[in-house]
């Protein structure tokens, strides 16, 4: 008989077309927003590459000059090939920086100007280097003089400072064409998701209706007793049915070939004496009755199949695979059991044989690869000739093996499907319906799931992954054994058992709140922040909980209006809640519970709002929530906001779930508590730390960070073998500036100098103020010379005025240097013999000094 009618077949195909649609344009949009956030990585990608740039040319800039300079000061030949090594980066930062500004042709102006400037600049350098070598530093320095350094200098920084500007407004812009993009495709994905659930729903309906005229139908056959009777003597499996007394009521052919006792003399006899089965494992027998009555004391509404070794009358035994289904009266009583089993010999010689066969081929595939056709075809003749189904498919879903049973049910007109997809051969719709659960087999999870392949064709499918020697999956096995006539007997004992959904309906409701708190708890525990608790806390209530919306709103009782801090579940997302403002309960448009339990503190329950007139207002803004559950969340004794749960379902929430619910929150509460005590507690610890360590005024490192970077560079350098250097800047007339000026502006230049300082040093370097007017610099792996041009480097940096109190202020510093191991082999000599050499360099007027040891000077001019 054909189960679905035309009429009903027909609307079943075209729901199931109008949603495959629905899915193709989720996917293509969802495809979309992957190519855009793909093109804004590009984008950004780009600029920042291009920003980075012109940092670089920046600096590479600076260092050609300082570099041109200091040959010009000393003469020494190595600043002129630090200065070849800048002027080649520079070269190769300004190629690529071509490249990538072609795009724009403002960009590429700024670039053309960049460069000519740049050409300028490098030809003074030359024409410096050009006279230092012909006629001297005294022609050099005449000619750095007059050529025009420092407008070039403003002309390069404003060039590259426009194109940094433009762009980040570049940048800008894109970014909220993509905003803008993206927020299209997330109201488009909301609508086609609603139109997509309305059309499920629709669907759902059509086959409930459709489920309830087969019941109907079922019924009605099952009140003849001869039609049972040629039902379960035309069925495949063996067929046993038991009273409530444990005696056999009925039992078809097949279990008169299995057990060896016939239906006449198997009647009336106790189901222990016919029906004798036992463990695999141990060797026990089963009491078949009383794993009925478990089923139904324990609510399990599906049977199990089990296996087992069947006794028969006659003392052999032979594996079967069987399922023990409750007979339930309308009262609930349990009236009797019905035993479905089959002979699975088969079907354990073929698991055994394959896997010995697997297990022989891979121990001996070395050395014996000449026997591998011959084995091959051995086993293939093997599994041709069990009644299962057997398929091997590589990780590509390629047909590796099949026998020939597989072929002639997927592919009989064919004569080889070896090498072919698994989607050609199933075909669209079948391979739909299995391309999930190959996802799984080939993630490495083994599966066992019953399958229609056919119209009224059953097969119990099993995936077996198959693993390299890295424990790597690289295919999968398919067993595929025909359950058609066990598939009817099932759907026969399914219909006896829907009168059990009831009480497990009844259960879900403690069982999800369970869930939601279990689930909570963890949440609190794995949360580092509170924005991180309060967002896993919904996604637990309604993806375990099984809820449909969870909303956290924050704000107290005297709040005119609460903000929503996360929610899970709500359509319009976090955006729409926002622009929801929640009703008084004096207010005319209706109430909320939400605001209600804030300001009371009490726990409020709406059980039926789309039929309830308070909740009217709300209807519209809740997509179909009927009922809700508005819990406080107290912290500190203060109520802090509610965490509420909607459900579509109305009355939906008992008395015990309720208590676990409010449980639940009271935990979420104390998490929100903890983590906000965390956070003070690491707040004042970081800004203990940081006072202790620097110098509250110019933010650098104080004298106990810098001794302690010192003590272990000096362990680095002493095992390493590598030399280090000390620098201490004491910085000229401050005391001056106090008096006159007062002591906000000598701070002033006290951080002003830190930060030029601080500018100055390579990434290695370590800066700090160590008291009053004196600064220290660590260079770890520095000799003399390169000391000599950091102190070169500070000094012309220096060398641009401070702007203080309206004033142009010049401000110097002497130096003293210390190096090791020369002046010291700790860190108190190194120190002191810094501290002595400042001090030299400031009673001679010397612009550095160092200790007696190895000693360098400069005098100031003027």
């Amino acid at each position: 008989m054909d189960i679905l009618p035309d009429r009903f077949e027909a609307k079943l195909r075209v729901a199931i077309a109008v949603a495959m649609l629905f899915v193709a344009a989720l996917s293509l949009s969802i495809w979309k927003v992957v190519d855009n956030a793909s093109q804004a990585a590009h984008w950004l990608a780009n600029s920042v590459l291009v920003m980075d740039q012109l940092a670089h040319i920046r600096g590479d800039t600076t260092q050609v000059e300082m570099s041109t300079q200091n040959y010009r000061l000393t003469g020494d030949e190595s600043n002129l090939k630090e200065r070849d090594r800048a002027i080649d980066a520079r070269e190769r930062l300004l190629a690529q920086l071509r490249v990538r500004v072609g795009d724009s042709p403002e960009q590429l102006k700024r670039w053309i100007a960049l460069r000519r400037v740049v050409n300028q600049r490098l030809a003074i350098s030359r024409e410096v280097e050009r006279l230092y070598r012909q006629q001297g530093g005294t022609a050099a320095s005449a000619y750095a003089t007059q050529a025009p350094l420092r407008a070039s200098r403003t002309q390069v920084y404003r060039l590259l400072d426009e194109m940094d500007r433009e762009e980040h407004h570049v940048l800008e812009r894109r970014q909220i064409d993509y905003e803008r993009s993206q927020q299209w495709q997330l109201w488009w994905n909301g609508l086609s998701g609603i139109t997509l659930y309305l059309l499920l729903a629709g669907t759902f309906f059509m086959v409930r209706r459709q489920w309830r005229a087969l019941k109907a139908s079922r019924e009605a056959l099952a009140s003849s007793e001869e039609s049972l009777a040629a039902t379960l003597h035309s069925i495949g499996d063996a067929v046993v049915s038991v009273n409530a007394a444990g005696l056999i009521t009925r039992c078809n052919r097949v279990a008169e070939l299995l057990t060896g006792w016939p239906a006449a003399e198997a009647v009336g006899v106790p189901l222990s004496q016919i029906l004798t089965v036992r463990r695999d494992k141990d060797d026990r027998a089963i009491d078949l009755l009383a794993c009925g009555t478990r089923m139904v004391t324990q609510a399990l509404h599906m049977p199990e199949s089990w296996h087992g070794e069947l006794v028969a009358r006659d003392g052999r035994q032979c594996p079967i695979s069987y399922t023990v289904a409750p007979i339930i009266a309308s009262g609930g009583q349990l009236n009797g059991v019905v035993v479905v089993f089959h002979d699975s010999t088969a079907e354990r010689d073929a698991r055994l044989t394959i896997l010995a066969q697997n297990a022989l081929l891979t121990e001996r595939v070395q050395d014996r690869s000449l026997r591998l056709v011959e084995s091959e075809a051995h086993l293939d003749a093997i599994l041709s000739a069990v009644p299962v189904l057997i398929a091997y498919v590589n990780a590509d879903r390629l047909y590796v093996y099949v026998n020939e049973q597989y072929r002639q049910r997927f592919a009989p007109e064919r004569v080889n499907i070896t090498g072919c997809a698994v989607k050609e051969i199933l075909g669209e719709e079948r391979y739909d319906i299995a391309c999930p659960r190959i996802d799984k087999a080939l993630a490495g999870e083994p599966l066992d799931y019953d399958w229609q392949p056919f119209p009224g064709v059953w097969q119990n499918i099993r995936y077996v992954p198959k693993r390299n020697e890295q424990e790597e999956v690289i295919g999968y096995y398919v067993l595929g054994i025909d359950v058609t006539e066990r598939k009817a007997a099932e759907e026969h004992i399914q219909l006896l058992n829907n009168e059990l959904s009831q009480q497990v309906r009844e259960l879900e409701h403690v069982s999800r709140a369970l869930r939601t708190l279990s689930a909570g708890n963890r949440a609190m525990l794995r949360a580092k922040d509170e924005q991180e608790l309060l967002d896993s806390s919904c996604r637990a209530i309604v993806e375990a909980g099984g809820y449909d919306t969870a909303v956290i709103w924050y704000g107290d009782g005297e709040a005119q209006e609460l903000q929503p801090m996360a929610q899970c579940g709500f359509a319009g997302g976090l955006d729409e809640l926002k622009g929801i403002v929640l009703g008084r309960a004096d207010a005319a448009g209706g109430i909320s519970i939400t605001p209600t339990a804030v300001r009371t503190g009490k726990v409020q329950l709406a059980r039926d709002m789309q039929n309830d007139s308070r909740y009217e207002a709300l209807r519209a803004l809740m997509y179909g929530a009927a009922s809700g559950l508005a819990c406080p969340l107290r912290v500190d004794g203060r109520v802090i906001g509610a965490l509420t749960i909607y459900d579509k379902q109305a009355d939906t929430f008992d008395d015990d779930e309720i208590d676990l619910l409010i449980e639940a929150s009271a935990d979420l509460a104390f998490g929100i508590g903890s983590l906000r005590a965390q956070r003070e507690r690491e707040q004042a610890r970081a800004a203990m730390q940081q006072m202790l360590r620097h110098d509250q005024l110019t933010g650098l490192p104080n004298m106990l960070q810098f001794e302690e970077a010192l003590t272990l560079a000096v362990v680095h350098a002493s095992q390493e073998g590598r030399m280090l250097a000390v620098l201490q800047f004491n910085i000229e007339r401050l005391g001056e500036i106090n008096e006159v000026l007062g002591f906000a502006q000598g701070d002033q230049v006290l951080r002003e100098f830190g930060a030029r300082l601080r500018a100055c040093l390579p990434a290695a370097a370590l800066a700090a103020r160590v008291r009053g007017d004196e600064f220290t610099v660590l260079l770890p792996g520095a000799d003399a010379q390169e000391a000599l041009v950091l102190v070169t480097a500070v000094t012309w940096t220096m060398t641009t005025a401070f702007e203080v109190a309206g004033l142009t202020l010049d401000v110097a510093a002497r130096v003293g240097i210390a190096l090791f191991p020369q002046h010291g082999g700790n860190v108190h000599d190194l120190l002191r013999h810094m501290g002595k050499a400042a001090q030299q360099a400031k009673q001679r007027g010397w612009l550095i000094a160092c200790t007696n040891r190895a000693r360098a000077r400069r005098r100031l001019s003027g």
